[in-house]
């Protein structure tokens, strides 16, 4: 008889101990056979359960490992697993950023337009002449300051949902630098008598919160350096004067002090931990102590050191000129180097997942979506002939795509 014919049978070695209790050890009772098919499928089936609570705990894992990582991310875009398509585009040759709903640009013709940032429907325009001055945003507003053929400053506040001009300032002073403290503006320029002068003003209240003047003849016709440090400015011409971008204080001969610290802007987590400095042509990761973990030196780069552009499952994402290498962050490893093939910086973004950027293909470019770790390129959208396209994160998660003379911003879907 096949084992698969054949009875179980259970005996009792205390035969008579009692009476016979149907399907109790050693009644001798046959009890029913399971077919050997079922058998196969009970064990399988418990197999399988137990597989599956193991996939259970592993996703449940990895759900808590993912939402630890990207606990604390910093400018996600939506999602890149799909390749995206274009909301809207507008003429601009510049973007001074977004403030809330609204994205501030400033088109070939020079003037600066707030566009909604859902659907680019222009909310205002204001003339300004760029080509004299500059625009930045202070904090959340707007600034424009141009000079005049007299050697004046003149510097406009906006309000970034409705373009009013919220302020006004009159400087009798032709400004060579205009820097952003904090939510205020700080232009600096060589006044009379060869003076570095300074003034610090409020574009929420047009408020002076201070000024500075130099002593006489620091600033002569000949060739003038303007330095910026991290909280102050230092003038060299025939004199030399170092002075408070906080409180406009005269430093003396303090020296300017660079701040070779860099910080990742985007990213998961791993963007706010990270230490990192700027050596040389080094890009370096410190310990918590300060000590070096590793440096890292692009060869190809004559000197050019790495600037952070993003974290994302442990990769470092950087750009090296027009070319995006991508580290290990645990210890500098190159993973891998993509040329761009656009005039610009190389830039990009990521999903926490994914890594988003710009290629270029003769005169055309492109939106690619790649494998952080790999660097292989998972889709591609074609952006049109353009030798340049800049990556720029907005508040709702979609992505700007800033050329030549037109911006474009894309989206999941």
């Amino acid at each position: 008889m096949a084992r698969d014919d054949q009875v179980d049978v259970l005996l009792d070695e205390e035969a008579g101990s009692g009476p016979p209790r149907p399907g109790s050890p050693g009644t001798g009772i046959a009890v029913p056979r399971v077919p050997a098919w079922a058998r196969s499928a009970a064990v399988w089936a418990a197999v399988l359960a137990v597989l599956l609570a193991g996939v259970s705990v592993a996703a449940g894992r990895q759900v808590a490992t993912t939402a630890a990582r990207l606990s604390g991310a910093v400018a996600l875009t939506g999602s890149l697993a799909a390749p995206w398509s274009t909301r809207w585009s507008a003429d601009a040759t510049s973007v001074l950023g977004a403030t809330g709903a609204v994205l501030v640009t400033v088109d070939p013709d020079d003037t600066l337009r707030g566009l909604r940032t859902a659907d680019g429907t222009e909310l205002w325009s204001v003339p300004v002449p760029v080509g004299q001055g500059s625009c930045l945003l202070a904090g959340r507003t707007p600034v424009c300051s141009s000079v005049s053929a007299a050697g004046q400053t003149s510097v406009i506040a906006l309000d970034p949902v409705s373009g009013a001009v919220l302020q006004r300032l009159d400087w009798a002073t032709a400004a060579v630098l205009d820097l952003p403290v904090e939510d205020d503006v700080v232009l600096v320029g060589s006044g009379d008598e060869g003076r570095v002068a300074a003034v610090r003003w409020s574009p929420a209240t047009g408020a002076t919160v201070w000024t500075f003047a130099s002593a006489p003849d620091v600033v002569w016709p000949q060739q003038t350096t303007w330095e910026t440090g991290t909280d102050r400015v230092r003038v060299t011409s025939h004199g030399q004067v170092t002075f408070s971008l906080v409180s406009g204080a005269d430093l003396g001969a303090a020296p300017v002090d660079v701040d070779r610290s860099v910080t990742v802007p985007a990213g998961d987590a791993l963007a706010a931990r990270l230490r990192l400095r700027v050596d040389a042509a080094d890009l370096e990761r410190l310990e918590p102590d300060g000590a070096v973990s590793w440096a890292y030196r692009f060869t190809a780069s004559g000197g050019t050191p790495a600037v952070p552009l993003l974290t994302v499952d442990g990769v470092l994402v950087c750009g090296v000129g027009a070319t995006l290498v991508g580290l290990d962050a645990a210890d500098g490893t190159e993973l891998w180097t993509l040329p761009s093939g656009l005039t610009q910086g190389a830039s990009a973004v990521t999903d926490g997942w994914s890594v988003a950027t710009t290629l270029g293909d003769g005169s055309r470019a492109a939106l690619v979506s790649m494998d952080p770790r790999t660097g292989q390129v998972r889709w591609r959208v074609g952006l049109g002939e353009t030798p340049v396209a800049r990556l720029v994160v907005l508040p709702d998660g979609s992505v700007l795509v800033a050329t030549v003379d037109e911006i474009r911003v894309l989206g999941p879907g």
